[in-house]
């Protein structure tokens, strides 16, 4: 006489290969959120320091910006004194390449920033690197940039 159906083995292997291939997906899809988040931080970033800079140069005030490690503040001055304009609190911790824990980025009326080069990354000591990961600020300017490894500096920096 024929059998028909499974075996209880054949079943156990297939559900076994079943719950492997998911765990393996589940891992890939939490890799690919956590990319996706960094990189939508490091849009957000430059949207708003670009959005600063502009409106020191159309408006011709003086505006100031203040981004620590978990915090990004824009003042409608060059003081801190008053009220801030917008304050973010950053999902994902940022680093500035000169090794400070927080810095003043002061944009004056024709939209130029008194500082020199700085290197913004996001997320740092992550392992999964992000196809946006990092900003570079220049006086004139603010660049979208992709960290590859190692520490927030030029050398590891590529601009996109």
């Amino acid at each position: 006489m024929g059998q028909k159906g499974f075996s209880l083995v054949e079943l156990l292997i297939v559900i076994a290969i079943m719950i492997v291939l998911t765990s393996i997906a589940t891992l890939q899809f939490s890799s690919m959120v956590r990319k996706r988040e960094i990189e939508k931080q490091t849009r957000m970033l430059y949207t708003d320091l670009s959005e600063v800079r502009q409106k020191a140069l159309y408006e011709k005030t003086p505006r100031m910006v203040r981004l620590t490690g978990s915090e990004f503040t824009v003042y409608p001055g060059t003081s801190t004194a008053a009220a801030p304009v917008i304050r973010r609190t950053l999902s994902y911790p940022v680093v500035l390449s000169n090794g400070d824990a927080a810095i003043d980025i002061r944009f004056d009326t024709f939209g130029i920033s008194d500082n020199s080069t700085l290197f913004i990354c996001v997320d740092p000591a992550s392992s999964s690197v992000a196809p946006l990961n990092s900003l570079r600020v220049t006086a004139t300017g603010v660049d979208l940039a992709q960290r590859k490894e190692g520490t927030c500096s030029d050398a590891n920096i590529s601009l996109k």
